[in-house]
């Protein structure tokens, strides 16, 4: 009933996962294993060639780096999609709003409000924190409607798959694609964290300079459609975090030198999205010295 998409690299992590999705996944199933050894091509292009290969009318897109906690979670996300037909996608982390500004799916906790939903058992592998069981459920849902979802988990049917594609021509590398996906599928259906399905992810995320850039190209391509805003988070809130955002954008800039000619494109979205917005007033003389710090180089 399932097939289950994996961009592999790792024998011996793939390993894990498959024994694991042995053990748990309640209902028949399927593993397409994209060994990017081989195919040597980014997560979106794996995705949809392994979903081309799917013989299941319900794809589990998954990290290699997990391994499933919860029994009988392939039936626990089949009976969720059959009890709401009106949802799209569901997944283990993401946030009620998406803010306009470039970032990934998470956003801030601003004012005592949290608008971030997650599942999941966290480990550390490039830092010293220790691991942690991240659970994000305020209202005590058992499923969470959100704007977007992390890409760590995005469980569909395959007809949302073929409506929406993973966007392999705009997105060649590792990052951005759970955005892009996720929040064309919340266009029409809903987007949830579903609170009965749990796994270990043994990795967090890092924002590099490629995501950096792959999440600026996403955001020319949603634009239209951001700020996301289904549940009717206060318009002050998503203010507050497009312009912390805008501040972080600032600093990427600056501390990965994205002034040069190669990367103006950086600087110049970050310039549009200031104007856009209307926030050169709050930054006002500051925002000058920043620039005239960077062109002067």
């Amino acid at each position: 009933m399932i097939s289950i998409i994996v961009c592999s690299i790792k024998e011996t992590v793939f390993k894990t996962l498959s024994e694991s999705i042995q053990e748990t996944v309640g209902v028949e199933y399927e593993v397409i294993k994209l060994d990017n050894n081989l195919y040597k091509v980014g997560i979106a292009e794996a995705y949809n060639i392994g979903a081309g290969k799917a013989k299941f009318p319900y794809l589990c897109f998954v990290h290699e780096d997990v391994k499933f906690v919860s029994h009988n979670w392939g039936e626990r996300a089949i009976n969720h999609m059959l009890a709401h037909k009106d949802i799209g996608a569901i997944g283990l982390a993401g946030s009620l709003y998406k803010s306009k500004v470039v970032s990934s799916w998470w956003q801030p906790a601003i004012d005592n409000f949290e608008p971030k939903r997650v599942n999941i058992i966290q480990h550390y592998k490039f830092s010293n924190k220790e691991s942690e069981h991240l659970v994000i459920n305020p209202l005590n849902e058992l499923i969470a409607d959100v704007a977007c979802l992390d890409g760590v988990f995005i469980f569909v049917k395959s007809s949302i798959w073929k409506d929406a594609l993973f966007d392999s021509v705009l997105l060649k590398g590792f990052h951005g694609y759970d955005l892009d996906f996720t929040s064309r599928v919340g266009v029409k259906n809903r987007n949830v964290v579903a609170y009965d399905i749990l796994l270990e992810h043994f990795s967090e995320g890092s924002n590099r300079k490629d995501w950096f850039f792959d999440n600026i190209n996403v955001h020319k391509k949603i634009g239209s459609l951001l700020p996301l805003n289904k549940s009717n988070v206060d318009e002050k809130i998503i203010r507050k975090a497009e312009l912390g955002y805008i501040q972080h954008n600032m600093k990427l800039i600056e501390e990965y030198d994205l002034a040069k000619n190669e990367n103006i494109t950086a600087l110049s979205y970050i310039i549009e999205s200031v104007f856009a917005l209307k926030f050169y007033h709050v930054l006002n003389i500051n925002f000058v010295r920043w620039l005239k710090k960077l062109l002067i180089k």
